[in-house]
């Protein structure tokens, strides 16, 4: 509830647009709720910049059955997954748009894109607005 009392004040905040706030968390809950600017930095290099809903319009999640990706368009998947029932990952939109029909393309939500592109490896989003 405090959490949810901050990002209230912060808004208020920055209600007039000479102010910014500025910070830095794990929780992508208040990102999705609060922020208007992103920088996704993973491993100390920035992977993307820019309005948050940029942000969830520039990449997406596939699914599908193990094999269904031609071998050319492996290398444009971003934490590629395989489990019990198939495979996922994530594409940039670009990209998407040439799959194989068939396959399941959503959209992906800011958990799913910390978990996509960092394989592992410490992942720190920093965020204003």
């Amino acid at each position: 509830m405090a959490r949810d009392e901050l990002s209230d004040l912060l808004r208020e905040f920055v209600i007039d647009e000479r102010h910014s706030v500025f910070y830095s968390t794990h929780i992508t809950s208040d990102l999705a709720k609060t922020a208007d600017n992103i920088v996704f930095i993973l491993a100390g290099r920035i992977e993307f910049s820019g309005l948050c809903e940029d942000l969830g319009n520039a990449y997406l999640r596939v699914s599908g059955g193990v094999g269904e990706i031609p071998p050319e368009q492996c290398g444009q998947l971003i934490g590629y997954r395989e489990h019990s029932t198939g495979f996922e990952a994530m594409i940039a939109a670009g990209p998407a748009a040439k799959l194989p029909k068939g396959l399941v393309v959503e959209p992906v939500d800011f958990d799913q894109l910390i978990v996509f592109m960092s394989g592992g490896s410490k992942t720190h989003v920093t965020s204003s607005f």
